[in-house]
Order: structure tokens, then C-alpha cells, then sequence
């Protein structure tokens, strides 16, 4: 294997865990040139929007702080490392981070008062070793949504631009952490939960799609450094492939958004981004798509990821131009960061 190929490869992945400490499969990835990790929730904590009692009782600040300086050391010193601490929504950092405004009261407050939330958590979460912060959730809800219920502020793209333009400025003003805006290119409408059923799909044309994309105009203009993509069909987009592995709609969030960060792929191991299909066949579609960054669960698989995009770099199935021009650009974001 190229050196460079196979640096690369394990550059673009953002591996998952909820573990209590690092898995030996982790350390060695990051090791290997990996560059990042997700500090994640279990599934039901997902699912009920909220951390256990159990992890409360057992995280503390301390913890966290060695598990972030344990991430650093094995990748070399540098590292990405993400929480999900959504407004409304997931809030992975409970009592570790002051607790974010509930959404009656954050749409009411003033941009300046927004900013220093913003700009409060990432202090916090800075302290605690977290430099990614996998908010703002973006997406205007009109339909049948469960997959974002409780985990958007409002309906009216003028509020939901104002508020998230606020939080991204005060969450990157210290330049230490990044926000990252999410699901483009919207999903008003999906009646089947992505993260549950393959065959979920976005029910809605382009006009019923266009206000959240209006949204994701603003807080790119407002500078936010990473964008997700969503994890389901959209069909006004690409009636084929769902967003995280569409060229199309990639194509029309760096040429008619233009926006030019690091673009993230949703979980890939979601049904609704397989859609039956393997996770390896997936992380080179996103690639080839256009995507820079894979998150995808960090279980013992992790390896064999690597070594699927290693052989499709190798064999013609991914550009290795590609590869390398998505692994720099995590690159450029972790050293921007430190």
C-alpha cells in the first residue's frame, strides 16, 4: 500500500464510540494517521435525547480531559474531537458544560446574547478538550419529522438564521472550535426515521426544500467551518443516492451555497444512507461525491473501512486526488483549530 494513500485514508474517517475509555482499535487508527473522534451516546441515549444517569454519575471533567488528552497523544498531538450539543436537542456534555437556553427562551434573546452562549460552550467545551461541536441542526420542519423531533428551534427560516448565525459566531469566535451546521440539504418532511428505516425518504419538492437551504446560505455566510450532509434520500436532489453520498447535491452545497469548509458526511452505518448497500460501499460513494469526512461507528469494522477506500484509491475506484484533497482539508481544519 502507498504510504500516502493509506495516511490518507485513515485521515477521513470520524469514528464513533461511547465507550468509557479509548478501544485499542481506536488508539491504533489514530496512530495510523487517523486524525479524529466522535464522543458519542449510546443508542437509547440517542433515541431519548438525553445521557443516562449512569453516564452523569460517571463522567466528570476530569474523565473527559483524559480521554481527550489520551485521543491527542495517540494521533500524534493534534486531533478533531466532536461532541453532538445541540440547542433543543442532544446535549452529549450534560452538567460538564453550562446548560444551553431551552428553544422558548433561545429564540427570544437577542444575537449578542446568543453569541455568548455560543461562545460560553466553546470555552467550556474547549477546557475539556472538545474542538468540534456537531451543531446547529439547520433543517426547517413543516411535515411528519421524527428522526429531528425536538432537536430543531423553529419553522421560520428568518429566526432559524438569525439564532444560528449568532450561535456559529459566538461557538468559532475564539478560533479554538468549530461548529457545524446540519442536515443539508433539509428534510421538511420524512415520515420514516433515517437512523431506523433504509427506505427513508425526504416527501418534499425543491420550494419545500429551498427555505433550508436558504438557512444553510446564511450560517455558511456567517462562516461556519463544517456543513453535514443529511442521511436519507432527498429526491428533488438525486433520486438515487441519499445526500451523504450524492454528487449532485455536494455539487450544489459547494456551487450554489459556496461553501468551501469540510464537509461531513452523516453516519454512515445509517440505513437510510445504506439503503441496503455496505458501509465500504458507501464511504467511497461519499468520497467520490464530494464528501471530506466519514463518521461511522467505531467498532472493530473501523480497519476494514480503511482498507476498502486503500483498495478503491489503488484499484480505480476512488481517485486518489480525491482522497487526498478530502484528508487535507480535516488536516487544514485540525491544525486551524490547535
Amino acid at each position: 500500500m502507498k504510504t500516502q494513500v493509506l495516511d490518507d485514508a485513515h485521515a477521513v474517517f470520524l469514528p464513533a464510540i461511547d465507550e468509557q475509555s479509548l478501544p485499542a482499535h481506536i488508539a491504533g487508527h489514530l496512530g495510523a494517521g487517523g486524525t479524529s473522534l466522535l464522543v458519542g451516546e449510546s443508542r437509547d441515549e440517542y433515541v431519548a435525547r438525553g445521557m443516562s444517569s449512569g453516564r452523569r454519575s460517571r463522567e466528570t471533567a476530569g474523565w473527559f480531559q483524559q480521554l481527550t488528552s489520551t485521543v491527542r497523544s495517540a494521533a500524534g498531538g493534534r486531533a478533531l474531537i466532536a461532541v453532538d450539543q445541540e440547542v433543543g436537542g442532544i446535549q452529549r456534555m450534560h452538567g460538564l458544560v453550562s446548560p444551553l437556553p431551552p428553544t422558548e427562551v433561545f429564540v427570544e434573546i437577542e444575537e449578542e446574547d446568543i453569541e455568548a452562549v455560543g461562545s460560553t460552550l466553546a470555552d467550556e467545551c474547549s477546557s475539556l478538550g472538545v474542538n468540534v461541536i456537531l451543531a446547529p441542526v439547520v433543517d426547517i420542519v413543516t411535515g411528519s419529522n421524527p428522526w429531528l423531533a425536538g432537536r430543531t428551534i423553529s419553522s421560520d427560516p428568518q429566526v432559524m438564521s438569525r439564532t444560528m448565525s449568532a450561535f456559529i459566531h459566538g461557538v468559532q469566535r475564539s478560533g479554538k472550535v468549530a461548529a457545524t451546521a446540519k442536515h443539508f440539504p433539509g428534510h421538511p418532511n420524512i415520515p420514516l426515521d433515517p437512523a431506523i428505516h433504509h427506505d427513508a425518504r425526504v416527501e418534499a419538492d425543491q420550494s419545500e426544500i429551498d427555505p433550508t437551504i436558504g438557512v444553510f446560505k446564511e450560517v455558511v455566510g456567517a462562516g461556519v467551518k463544517v456543513v453535514m450532509t443529511g442521511p436519507a434520500l432527498v429526491p428533488a436532489m438525486d433520486p438515487e443516492y441519499a445526500a451523504s453520498t450524492s454528487t449532485t447535491t455536494v455539487d450544489y452545497l459547494r456551487n450554489e451555497v459556496g461553501f468551501d469548509g469540510v464537509i461531513l458526511s452523516d453516519d454512515l452505518d445509517s440505513p437510510g444512507i445504506l439503503r441496503g448497500g455496505s458501509i465500504s460501499d458507501a464511504a467511497i460513494r461519499s468520497l467520490n461525491a464530494g464528501v471530506d469526512w466519514l463518521l461511522v461507528a467505531g467498532t472493530a469494522q473501523l480497519p476494514n473501512l480503511v482498507s476498502a477506500v486503500v483498495h478503491a484509491a489503488d484499484g480505480g475506484g476512488l481517485n486518489p486526488q480525491r482522497l487526498h484533497e478530502a484528508a487535507e482539508a480535516v488536516r487544514h481544519l485540525t491544525m486551524s483549530l490547535e
